[in-house]
């Protein structure tokens, strides 16, 4: 389960003090833009966890790295001397080319990584997101499955095959795997917001609605799942 948290990790802003840690661009001079060049504009995803990866910017003249919290599908802003800055869900950040995937590339280079080695589970669990956000979620399906198999606590996989299951409206079965995640962690609001969807989709509203409010209570600032409860509130 070490790929659990692959996009999300705790953000510990430290000092650049070691040569080990990576180097971010220098901040352009006064009177530079940006360029559109790149992956300017382009989606990625993570190669491995975001433990394994360093996020940087320059602060009060300093360079400052920390832990990113989410590349899942993130946009890249700006592709520069070899780094991409992109937006971690809390803060703007530098982050290596190197470490990262462009979405349209990932499906091929999961695969390769899981062909090369079948005990890569992050790998196999990113080919299945891959799959997924594609467009193929009966694939994806098959790779959660797998992952599952072989570690029944994974709920990594039980939650993005929640997603598979909803996406191709097997709505039951997408309930049934968030439960799963909910029962281990009850604290992890993404994932209640993703079984509302599914019981607003069944048209139990008032389920739904007690997903939301529980989601929010532990992350109010959440706007999407704000949102999602005041679209079910006016379904009733």
């Amino acid at each position: 389960m070490g790929y659990l948290r692959a996009g999300i990790a705790l953000c510990v802003l430290v000092l650049s003090s070691s040569t080990d840690e990576p180097v971010v661009p220098k901040p352009l001079k006064d009177g530079e833009k940006p360029t559109k060049a790149g992956w300017f504009g382009q989606r990625v995803y993570p190669k491995k966890p975001s433990n394994e990866i360093w996020m940087g910017a320059w602060r009060d003249g300093e360079e400052r790295f920390w832990r990113p919290n989410n590349l899942m599908n993130c946009e890249v802003r700006e592709d520069r001397d070899g780094f991409v800055r992109v937006f971690d869900g809390r803060q703007e950040g530098w982050v290596k080319k190197a470490d990262l995937i462009t979405v349209s590339d990932a499906v091929d280079h999961f695969d390769k990584a899981v062909k090369a080695n079948a005990d890569d589970l992050y790998a196999r669990w990113m080919r299945g997101v891959s799959l997924l956000d594609s467009g193929e979620p009966k694939k994806a399906v098959a790779d959660f499955d797998e992952l599952i198999r072989r570690d029944p606590e994974d709920m990594a996989a039980y939650n993005s095959r929640g997603r598979a299951w909803r996406s191709v409206k097997e709505y039951e079965k997408a309930a049934a795997d968030f439960t799963v995640v909910i029962r281990h962690d009850p604290k992890d609001p993404v994932v209640l917001n993703n079984r509302g969807n599914v019981y607003d989709e069944m048209k139990q509203h008032d389920k739904a609605i007690d997903d939301y409010t529980e989601a929010l209570r532990l992350d109010p600032l959440s706007v999407i799942t704000l949102s999602n409860r005041g679209n079910s509130w006016g379904k009733k």
